[in-house]
């Protein structure tokens, strides 16, 4: 098992003209751009590279880049994992010469006729097929990258040629999970294993969103060796078709779980049950290890390593306590499309993703077969290597939750405080208005009794014509009546006995010391007299036929 570990992450290059940050001469410049756009190469960096490893010599530096453009050998930075799962796209773009040198405008100027009529052939392409299947856009993305694709190795023969384009036609239409061929004839079971070995020592390389030729390689790796000319006859490889996205993530891990126990049994590592993104979550919000295990059922070491290695028992409880584990077959969707993502170059394939400045990044991969303790130790290391990741970030996050519960305590008490103000101005103000209505009330309470007096007054003034008139005191059936007030002011009138009683009341009534309200009675025996308007009666009918002395009640009193 190979694995190699991530430390810094790659540093994005800044958008300034690359002239204007290197110390270049005019001639250099050109050669830079005429090399830049003969290899392909986007990588300025790397361009001048190669060109001051071949003294600035254009062809040499060319021939060399061709000859060994099959088995690049690459430096890469730590993998960041993205949010989501890696899609192509397709981008057609025509820029200018990068230089201003006579020989890169003279370049430019011939390649433009060729660019316009391949561009115009995509476009066309584009148009015709892109929006009636969701296949044909992986048609188009293989016909384009088949027509820009930089020069290969020389092939046996131009039909040889044609079993590539219609290969690789086939993956680009399937999206197939994976588009390896078998072993070519004469390759024994070393050689590949060898080769497998070398590709796993590759470092890993960043992980943005894969350039459609990155995708394209990941999917179709025919090699010149399956083309051998050798091999006879030369048949084109089985490619299973998988056709569509990824639909249900979490029933492609779900799926690939029952079936790994149905093989291999119940015992073994807890699995995490849900999508990759999913885990990523759950191991950055919990501040864990995530170990990614990409199994694929074809390969000659799977078996074992899951038998021997994975579902032992030092293994399992080393997994279950220190790691978060997701799995799932590079078969099923899910697993397939996080394999574009790990960019594994064999099988068994195990990735250690941690948090690491803020972002989920591939801190080692382990490659290949191996034995249980060999795996636990390059795990044990990996993880001591990164654990202080993991504790600045728990440091970080307690420190954030302590400011989080210190604000959340201010913010506490700084709305009790305001509650008990709000309080208090809600009581003052309702005291303000108590007073405020109590004084309106009495206000209202004054006006009703002055209007009700001068009610009263008018009442008097208009109710004196009422008053009988007094008969001589010689007169037959008169009656002398003393009145005497609440006040203590004594009144003497003479009534006939014939007279209403509301005569009575409105004499009583009209002086201007009677009480609003009163009731008129005998002095002894007390006897009321009903003298009230509302009751028709006369001297006579209560009995007052002789001179007698009343006494005035005031009921208000």
């Amino acid at each position: 098992m190979t694995h190699s570990s991530d430390d810094e992450l790659g540093s994005e290059s800044s958008e300034e003209p690359y002239m204007e940050r290197e110390n270049l001469t005019v001639q250099q410049t050109d050669q830079l751009i005429q090399f830049q756009e003969i290899s392909g190469v986007q990588d300025l960096e790397h361009c001048r590279a190669i060109l001051e490893r071949h003294g600035w010599n254009i062809e040499s530096a060319v021939q060399d880049h061709l000859s060994s453009s099959d088995s690049p050998v690459s430096s890469r930075s730590p993998v960041v994992i993205p949010d989501g799962l890696p899609t192509p796209s397709l981008s057609m773009t025509l820029a200018p010469p990068r230089g201003a040198g006579f020989l890169g405008w003279t370049y430019y100027v011939i390649m433009l006729p060729f660019r316009l009529c391949t561009w115009t052939l995509q476009l066309m392409i584009h148009y015709l097929f892109f929006n009636f299947t969701r296949t044909n856009r992986r048609i188009l993305e293989s016909i384009q990258l088949f027509m820009s694709r930089p020069p290969q190795k020389q092939r046996a023969s131009p039909d040889q040629d044609f079993l590539v384009a219609t290969a690789e036609l086939q993956c680009a239409v399937g999206g197939i999970a994976d588009c390896r061929p078998p072993r070519p004839s004469g390759m024994g079971k070393d050689e590949e294993e060898n080769a497998n070995s070398s590709k796993s020592m590759e470092s890993t390389q960043p992980i943005q969103e894969p350039a459609l030729e990155d995708t394209w390689q990941r999917e179709v790796e025919i090699d010149a060796c399956f083309l051998n000319e050798n091999a006879s006859p030369i048949a084109l490889p089985h490619f299973p078709l998988r056709i569509g996205g990824v639909t249900d993530p979490v029933g492609d891990v779900n799926s690939w779980i029952q079936a790994f126990e149905s093989q291999y049994g119940m015992r073994h590592p807890r699995f995490f049950r849900g999508s990759y993104r999913q885990a990523l979550d759950e191991a950055k919000r919990d501040l864990k290890f995530l170990l990614v295990y990409l199994h694929s059922e074809d390969h000659q070491h799977t078996r074992k390593f899951v038998v021997e290695t994975l579902c032992n028992e030092n293994v399992i409880e080393f997994l279950d306590n220190n790691v978060l584990l997701w799995g799932c077959s590079v078969k099923l969707g899910e697993g397939y499309n996080v394999s574009q993502i790990m960019r594994e170059s064999t099988y068994p394939f195990l990735a250690l993703v941690c948090l690491k400045d803020g972002q989920m990044t591939i801190v080692e991969r382990l490659q290949g077969p191996n034995g249980p303790e060999e795996l636990l130790t390059h795990l044990a290391a990996a993880m001591a290597r990164n654990e202080s990741l993991l504790a600045t970030a728990r440091a970080h996050r307690e420190e954030l939750n302590a400011n989080r519960a210190l604000r959340a305590a201010q913010d506490a008490a700084y709305m009790e405080s305001l509650a008990r103000d709000m309080e208090r101005q809600r009581e003052r103000q309702e005291q303000q208005e108590k007073l405020e209505r109590e004084e309106q009330e009495k206000r209202e309470k004054i006006q009703a009794e002055q209007r009700k007096k001068e009610m009263i007054q008018q009442q008097k003034v208009d109710l004196a014509d009422q008053v009988p008139a007094e008969p001589s005191e010689d007169a037959p059936d008169s009656v002398t009546l003393n009145i005497l007030l609440p006040c203590g002011r004594r009144l003497k009138r003479r009534f006939s006995v014939h007279d209403s009683l509301a005569g009575l009341y409105y004499f009583i009534f009209c002086h201007p010391d009677s009480p609003e309200e009163f009731e008129v009675a005998t002095s002894y025996p007390k006897r009321i007299i009903p003298c009230a308007p509302v009751e028709v009666h006369t001297f006579e009918d209560v009995g007052l036929t002789a001179s007698q002395a009343l006494r005035v009640t005031d009921l208000n009193a």
